[in-house]
């Protein structure tokens, strides 16, 4: 079964369901201030505090191993963000734009109490997911469908962020150009993100219940949960 079959076996009231959680995303990403270096950083952030947060559900895998898990999710993060910084460089600037300049510059004005905000948002959500899939008659699965599943979606949009940073950004802020409107790299960016984030999640919508619980019971691919 090919992508474009699968995606249209989801059903109708699934797909609605998630793009009307990405548009509330997007308007909320806009509306919130944050620029989208600021924004990729919190959501690597939350990333790693699902890493720690699912050490309770797993642990006959050690502490070492999810050590050594959470130093390799950290170091791939600090590379994909590297590449956030010089993607959202060249769509502000052009290919000869300074990555460090540009990150500085536009951080600069951004405000401490609105990442504290976001940060508390982030961990109190966190929280209170996890004490919900703890008290349920299936932490892992409640876990999986709840908070792995989301986490996943957003590792790969970052993932593929990092091309369509470097490959898409610069020709659509070109291409307005062209016509008089100069794009905002922040609201592109952003933009172009949730669009990513949203066909991720069409993408795992498309996992059956049976491979989600057994995704539930191991998500490491490297051993037995």
């Amino acid at each position: 079964m090919t992508l474009i079959e699968s995606l249209r076996r989801i059903p109708p009231a699934v797909a609605l369901q998630i793009l009307l959680a990405h548009a509330v995303l997007l308007v909320a990403s806009l509306s919130g201030g944050l620029p989208y270096v600021a924004m990729q950083g919190l959501l690597a952030l939350e990333l790693v505090l699902l890493n720690l947060a699912t050490v309770p559900f797993y642990p006959q895998r050690g502490l070492l191993t999810h050590l050594f898990d959470l130093v390799k999710l950290c170091a791939l993060l600090a590379f994909l963000l590297l590449f956030v910084c010089i993607s959202y460089a060249i769509a502000a600037g052009g290919e000869h734009a300074d990555p460090i300049a540009a990150t500085r510059d536009r951080l600069q004005g951004l405000h401490p109490s609105a990442m504290a905000w976001a940060v508390g948002y982030i961990v109190v959500s966190l929280s209170l997911s996890l004490l919900q899939a703890l008290r349920s008659p299936d932490p892992r699965l409640a876990w999986m469908n709840d908070r792995l599943a989301a986490g996943g979606s957003t590792f790969v949009a970052m993932l593929l962020m990092v091309f369509v940073g470097f490959f898409c950004a610069r020709p659509i802020a070109a291409a307005l150009e062209v016509v008089g409107a100069r794009a905002d790299p922040d609201v592109l960016l952003i933009s172009l993100m949730v669009g990513v984030r949203f066909f991720t999640a069409l993408v795992g919508a498309t996992i059956t219940r049976a491979e989600v619980e057994a995704m539930a019971r191991n998500p490491y691919v490297d051993g037995p949960g």
